[in-house]
């Protein structure tokens, strides 16, 4: 599933125009994600919380929108750390620490 593509106004604010370009590889899914219920959790589990992402996990196993997703998920340069299409991406811990 590849986003719809955006095309900023060009007498738009110099912040809407940034907007609409952080938003261009958000995909529309279609139906409601689950995660759209649970964001203190997914963002929990996107911080690292193993078992913020166990439960995240179990909720996206179970959503209308899981293959639709996987699709979009499929087409990302890296997936974003955290919980995408019932996956567990674990997040990189910052240079220097150990």
């Amino acid at each position: 599933m590849q986003p719809t593509p955006v095309r900023p106004d060009t007498r738009a604010e110099p912040w809407v125009e940034l907007l609409v370009k952080v938003l261009a590889g958000v995909p529309r899914l279609p139906g409601r994600a689950a995660c759209r219920d649970h964001v203190e959790l997914f963002d929990a589990a996107a911080d690292g919380d193993r078992q913020a992402a166990e439960q995240a996990v179990t909720i996206c196993e179970a959503c209308p929108v899981l293959a639709a997703c996987g699709e979009w998920i499929a087409t990302a340069r890296r997936p974003p750390p955290g919980v995408t299409a019932g996956k567990y991406t674990p997040t990189k811990e910052p240079k220097g620490k150990k």
